[in-house]
């Protein structure tokens, strides 16, 4: 899974080499925006690539998103669906017994405001409500905890 969003973020930015694909380009339809910070649509480091009012988001924490903004050229409220899901081999003790590997996948709906300053400088601020899964495995033990999260969403980005 980590490939695939490597993958698809790699194509993104070599794409972004043409210029017609990005802004400045033929179309102003079109922008490639790195983001950094913390969101459920963009992980702590992500990319995400708008064509007019809809976006796509990746980034690792593996996750990914959809938004739709509904004033894609500038500052703008947006609102949107995302997803994420990582596992990994982690030795941890939860009520006497020891776990060997640690899985989480949540997904939900998020909106919030985009300041987006001459067309590139994009500060993003929201909230993200989901539902979460995380599960503990060992060879004869499974503990499974569901629950809601509400979470803040602050990314600062630059858009090609």
């Amino acid at each position: 899974m980590k490939r695939f969003f490597w993958a698809l973020s790699l194509g993104a930015m070599v794409g972004c080499a043409t210029p017609a694909f990005c802004a400045g380009g033929a179309s102003k339809d079109w922008y490639v925006t790195p983001k950094i910070g913390y969101s459920n649509f963009t992980g702590i480091v992500g990319l995400e690539v708008q064509r007019r009012h809809w976006a796509l988001d990746v980034g690792y924490f593996p996750s990914g998103g959809v938004r739709y903004y509904f004033r894609p050229q500038g500052h703008s409220w947006f609102a949107g669906l995302f997803g994420s899901g990582y596992g990994y081999d982690h030795d941890e003790t939860k009520d006497g017994i020891a776990y060997t590997h640690y899985s989480r996948i949540e997904s939900g709906v998020g909106g919030g405001y985009r300041w987006l300053w001459r067309e590139r400088w994009h500060l993003e601020l929201g909230i993200t409500a989901g539902y979460i899964e995380e599960r503990w495995t060992n060879t004869w033990a499974k503990r499974t905890d569901k629950g809601i999260a509400i979470n803040p969403m602050a990314t600062l980005g630059v858009s090609f």
